[in-house]
């Protein structure tokens, strides 16, 4: 019986693809994942706290003005914070960064029915 392995596609490779998708995709040590809304986002996040070193996890919404960041405390609990909506950053304190919300989405234009 053989043994069928995935291809190992290099970061450049990837990049290549999704530039011309139609729908995105989440690349992994060489592997690529469909990406997929709903449910599925749960999957992945469950997956992603899996990850030993993984201390801070950004989602950043590609159909609206939204950012949302877990941490993980000291206790070993993933805490969600929300993009600041008055000031419009939100800040990965991990790497001691503040990422503003008006420089993420400078080149977004949103469809009128995804933003009500």
């Amino acid at each position: 019986m053989s043994v069928q392995t995935k291809p190992f596609i290099t970061p450049e490779e990837y990049l290549e693809r999704e530039r011309a998708a139609e729908f995105k995709s989440e690349y992994y040590n060489g592997e690529v994942f469909a990406m997929s809304g709903g449910s599925r986002n749960h999957v992945k996040f469950e997956f992603y706290r899996s990850i030993a070193s993984l201390r801070e996890y950004v989602l950043v919404a590609q159909d609206r003005r939204s950012v949302e960041g877990f941490r993980k405390n000291e206790e070993g609990h993933w805490v969600l914070y929300e993009a600041d909506t008055e000031q419009g950053t939100i800040e990965m304190a991990l790497i001691g960064c503040t990422l503003k919300l008006d420089d993420l989405y400078a080149n977004v234009t949103f469809d009128a029915a995804s933003t009500t």
